[in-house]
């Protein structure tokens, strides 16, 4: 899968990097992406992920690190 080029996902890949956390794309559809990370599974849209979206999916990240 293609990396991100939007602010909030380059957040999202570095604080995942930062704990040792990889991003795993499991499941795509039109709008949205379903990742699995650190045991977790995430839905996010495709597309830019805005700052609000970003925080909360880094403050899990972290929490579950």
């Amino acid at each position: 899968m293609r990396r991100r080029q939007a602010p909030g996902w380059d957040r999202v890949h570095e604080a995942a990097a930062q704990h040792g956390i990889e991003l795993t794309a499991v499941r795509q559809t039109d709008t949205h992406i379903l990742y699995e990370a650190a045991g977790r599974h995430l839905v996010l849209p495709r597309g830019d992920l805005p700052a609000a979206v970003a925080d909360e999916v880094i403050a899990a990240l972290e929490a579950g690190a």
